[in-house]
């Protein structure tokens, strides 16, 4: 039997006014919460939220859906006839609003009741925190976080998903555009690496590609960006990806081509070879004075 498996994720920081500073003072915890849960069951988990500012702070606790658009993440109203992959109703905080005190800490719970009847498959919602300072009028919010919560519901899960592109962006920094598109009725964590391979000399790199959530019905699409690109040599490289789909041990594979121009290694080359020139001639004019003095 499959067990349900529900993780929130603190990853949504939304900082609408205010001071910058205060709101990365606001903390939310955990940042991933597993639990095992079967159809029918109620179980209460449980948020820790700290005001680690230097002000009082109102807390509104809400729920909000997950909508994918574009393959980008948002966060939107519940709705009257909300999708099938919707947890918004199933979830109860037990907390609306608090306050919290400078260096103060609450614990905010959470009750997940599923139904009996629950269909196998993913539901997900977001958890917010809306903050702002206390006594404050009009709308004052300093911040916003959430949690996500999805939802891994007990019975016969179809996983089913697939890298549907791959491609290396425009730009001149090394940045790779991934494309995953989840056919089936349950999230996935897709997973991999990137082995960028120099065609002349076959010297090969390999890029990390940490799991990231897709949610049923959805397609996503992900940056992977590269910091050591500036260290590499001029030329012709392959980019050949390998993506775990999250179930299965299946391997997608792609592979991309592209090139490396050599003309900002040719200028840093040429500015350096100027400066070195430079340095040389005001070295022997400084001899030169030297010995007529």
């Amino acid at each position: 039997m499959r067990l349900i498996h529900i993780t929130i994720y603190s990853i949504f920081s939304f900082l609408l006014l205010f001071n910058l500073a205060e709101a990365k003072n606001i903390s939310l915890s955990p940042a991933k919460l597993e639990v095992e849960m079967a159809p029918g069951e109620s179980r209460q988990e449980n948020f820790t939220i700290a005001n680690e500012t230097e002000t009082t702070l109102n807390f509104a606790v809400g729920l909000q859906d997950l909508d994918f658009t574009a393959g980008q993440l948002t966060l939107v109203e519940p709705q009257i006839d909300p999708s099938p992959f919707s947890l918004v109703p199933y979830l109860t905080p037990g907390l609306r609003t608090f306050r919290l005190e400078p260096g103060q800490k609450m614990i905010t719970p959470l009750t997940i009741s599923l139904p009996v009847n629950a269909s196998p498959g993913s539901l997900h919602a977001s958890v917010s925190f809306t903050a702002s300072k206390a006594g404050a009028t009009g709308s004052s919010v300093a911040s916003r976080l959430g949690g996500l919560v999805l939802v891994r519901v007990l019975g016969e899960a179809i996983p089913d998903g697939e890298l549907v592109s791959f491609s290396r962006a425009p730009t001149e920094e090394l940045i790779f555009n991934l494309t995953f598109e989840n056919y089936g009725n349950v999230y996935l964590n897709p997973y991999g690496l990137i082995e960028l391979t120099n065609l002349k000399t076959d010297q090969t790199v390999t890029i990390e590609i940490d799991p990231w959530f897709v949610l049923p019905a959805t397609t996503r699409t992900r940056q992977i960006e590269w910091s050591r690109s500036a260290g590499l040599t001029p030329g012709n490289y392959q980019a050949k990806i390998k993506l775990n789909r999250g179930y299965g041990s299946i391997i997608d594979e792609e592979v991309v081509e592209f090139k490396i121009d050599g003309r900002s290694s040719f200028w840093i080359y040429l500015i350096a070879l100027a400066l070195g020139v430079g340095l040389g001639l005001w070295s022997i004019i400084r001899r030169r004075k030297y010995k007529r003095s």
